[in-house]
């Protein structure tokens, strides 16, 4: 799931970057099976060369970078080589035909594919906030739970958590919410336990903690109207209005009501164990995806913060920098989030 294509740019002669959805893919790559059931890889590289050929028409793509991710981690090595004969292989080709331009591979650790939100969360949040070091980033997906605090205030190391909101709706639907509630709380005790026994060990009491969640749990925040703008939430009024989501989610019977109780139940479990009571009053929370940055539209994901990394970079390295990464020339490029 959320196979999406995004458009990274960089204008000649400014400092700000635009990261931009181009669109969504078939959402087909769990499994070889899913590719293989009716014509799953035919629906998903169909897909790819229609949204390319529309990017194409307005941009000067200079290269695609395709990154894999959960999917691809989950993977059994034996069923690479045939997923890159079945679908990757015929990307790289419609890459080459369409934009005539290098179509690069990136294989994403869970560990790099955290620490890449994060430094688009603080790119944003410096240049739009006034922030320049963000405490704690909060994202995830289907699948997981990311708690990113600052390498430079915090020991506890940025983790992941499999709390599979798929996995969550199951339990829910067979069960009701209190096992779900349960497996949340064993689960980030074991992640956000650490992080939360360090803050209430802290020295010198904080005064400010400023939290930003992304990805699912920024759609959590959505559900129960914390998300309308990026706005600041002190964590009493977060917790209280995640409180007012699920009562109100409780009694919904529409198809998104599931999916909604299992990420709301999530995201308010993983709040409470992350800060103890007596920091409520200390942490502020935004909830955000979309940001405009010096005039230009700008969502936080991974591939935002692949292109800034690179960027900065070459910045930094120069003509060495180009030389170690020769699928890429110029600061602009096409990420597929697979």
């Amino acid at each position: 799931s959320g196979t999406k294509m995004y458009l990274a740019m960089r204008a000649e002669g400014s400092h700000a970057v635009s990261n931009t959805e181009v669109g969504s893919l078939p959402s087909v790559l769990g499994s070889l099976q899913g590719l293989s059931e009716q014509n799953g890889h035919h629906a998903l590289v169909g897909s790819f060369r229609a949204l390319l050929e529309k990017v194409v028409m307005d941009t000067c793509v200079q290269a695609v970078v395709i990154g894999l991710t959960t999917w691809w981690r989950k993977l059994p090595f034996a069923q690479r080589s045939e997923v890159y004969d079945v679908v990757l292989y015929h990307l790289r080709c419609v890459v080459e035909e369409v934009a005539h331009a290098p179509c690069h591979f990136e294989a994403l650790s869970e560990t790099l594919e955290a620490s890449l939100e994060r430094e688009a969360v603080a790119y944003a949040a410096r240049r739009c906030l006034g922030i320049q070091d963000v405490d704690i980033v909060i994202s995830g997906g289907q699948t997981l739970v990311n708690i990113l605090p600052s390498e430079t205030k915090y020991n506890t190391n940025s983790t992941s958590v499999y709390l599979s909101i798929v996995k969550g709706q199951d339990v829910v639907d067979k069960c009701g919410l209190e096992p779900w509630q349960l497996e949340c709380v064993v689960q980030l005790d074991r992640v956000a336990g650490l992080l939360c026994k360090e803050l209430v060990h802290l020295p010198i009491r904080p005064t400010r903690i400023t939290v930003i969640a992304i990805g699912s749990s920024y759609w959590g925040g959505k559900a129960a109207g914390l998300a309308d703008s990026i706005e600041e939430w002190t964590l009493s009024e977060v917790l209280e209005k995640l409180d007012l989501a699920l009562r109100k989610q409780a009694k919904q019977s529409d198809s998104s009501w599931l999916k909604n109780i299992t990420n709301l139940v999530r995201l308010r479990i993983c709040f409470e164990r992350l800060f103890p009571p007596e920091l409520h009053d200390v942490v502020k929370v935004f909830f955000a995806r979309d940001w405009v940055v010096q005039g230009e539209p700008f969502r936080t994901t991974w591939t935002s913060g692949y292109f800034i990394r690179f960027v900065e970079n070459s910045r930094i390295m120069g003509s060495l920098w180009w030389k170690k990464s020769p699928w890429m020339e110029t600061p602009s490029a096409e990420w597929v989030d697979l």
